[in-house]
């Protein structure tokens, strides 16, 4: 298990399509996506990240679920 502190700021609200959230009294749900994917561009100062071992694929956290009174 990993835990990785982060902030409101570093989320995106589907439903107001949105980040940096100001959350008022209500309930909530919380939970973090990772798209895992190779080098999409190479130049000519980088031409060896082309055979880097990228881990591809989706990586999707639990659901947390909160209230703010």
């Amino acid at each position: 298990m990993y835990a990785i502190r982060v902030s409101l700021d570093h989320y995106w609200s589907s439903a107001t399509k949105e980040f940096g959230l100001k959350l008022g009294q209500g309930r909530y749900r919380i939970e973090a996506r990772f798209d895992g994917q190779g080098a999409r561009s190479l130049n000519l100062d980088t031409p060896g990240v082309g055979l880097f071992n990228f881990w591809k694929g989706t990586l999707r956290s639990n659901s947390l679920a909160f209230a703010i009174p």
